[in-house]
């Protein structure tokens, strides 16, 4: 039925399906309403008298009306609950905030990813909350929405126990009520990873310098030795520079090794050791490392025999054994 009807005598009307306990109960005239929502039917009133009473359009009229306006109260309660239910189960940050900067209305998720409670946060505007180098950035967002507009951004916002989080927002406004509705979403451990993967591609950077630097000595350390054997006829001189560049293979053999240990390590397939060592030994090898470069770079040394002049000395009471 979707429409009101009126009932003279229910007793009468062999249809009716509580025709016999109507008549026990001493009623005889009734009439109904439907309460119609969106085009469907969601709920019909009747109403019952002990006399029987003709009908009246009027009176059918006007219930009438008053269905459709039931209906759409059905309708915005219903909406009402929905919104309720929303706020209720979403792990999103949901608001609703004032043009002035203070929010009307937060979710529990709020509390649960900043630990601050509803009251807190509408106790104070919400840059209160927002990180000092964010606020101007936030300041300008909020114009944007006050203009109408809508917006999506990221800030910080200051947990209860000191520190921040990073929150992703879409904000739209809602001029005629001096109003934004937005939801925030916990942008903290995407922020974190990206962090951590710049970071990794920096030390691969400069993991890869350092190893090309590393391997260059020797490499130059092995030419410039054989250069000087070419040089000179001298037999002890020769096998003098030959000792050298084998000492600078041996290195960088070590220092290939080394990567490969570093590769191990990072795969968890190397135990390492501690073990004592002497600052002094480590110091002279590198010094004397170092002494190709020297070379490449056009230092000459006054010596007859330039590997006998070492480039660089260290005084035994400088340096002790660790």
């Amino acid at each position: 039925m979707g429409h009101a009807a009126w009932l003279i005598d229910v007793t009468k009307e062999e249809r009716f399906s509580r025709r016999t306990t109507a008549q026990a109960a001493g009623l005889h005239a009734a009439f109904s309403f439907p309460m119609v929502l969106d085009g469907g039917v969601v709920g019909v009133v009747e109403f019952f008298t002990a006399a029987a009473l003709k009908s009246s359009d009027a009176m059918l009229r006007l219930f009438a009306a008053l269905g459709t306006q039931l209906g759409a109260f059905i309708g915005r309660t219903r909406a009402q609950e929905q919104i309720e239910r929303f706020f209720t189960m979403s792990r999103d940050l949901l608001c609703i905030a004032a043009f002035d900067g203070y929010f009307k209305r937060v979710n529990e998720a709020w509390e649960h990813v900043l630990g601050h409670s509803p009251a807190e946060l509408l106790a104070h505007p919400h840059l209160d909350f927002v990180h000092l180098d964010d606020r101007a950035m936030t300041a300008e967002k909020w114009e944007t929405l006050r203009a109408g507009g809508a917006v999506t951004f990221e800030n910080r916002w200051r947990c209860r126990d000191g520190s921040y989080k990073w929150l992703f927002w879409n904000a739209v406004s809602k001029p005629e009520e001096e109003g934004v509705y937005a939801v925030a979403r916990d942008d903290t451990v995407r922020h974190a990873t990206e962090h951590q993967l710049q970071e990794t591609l920096r030390m691969r950077n400069d993991f890869v310098s350092f190893v090309t630097h590393q391997l260059r000595t020797p490499l130059s350390g092995i030419k410039w030795m054989l250069e000087l054997a070419t040089e000179t006829a001298d037999a002890a001189e020769v096998t003098s520079y030959i000792q050298d560049a084998r000492e600078s293979a041996e290195r960088l053999i070590r220092l290939v090794n080394d990567l490969l240990d570093a590769s191990r390590l990072e795969g968890g397939k190397l135990q390492v050791v501690l073990a004592p060592l002497q600052l002094r030994d480590v110091t002279e090898k590198v010094l004397a490392d170092v002494a190709s470069l020297v070379h490449e770079k056009g230092t000459r040394s006054s010596s007859k025999h330039p590997r006998r002049q070492r480039p660089f000395s260290i005084c035994s009471s400088c340096v002790r054994s660790s």
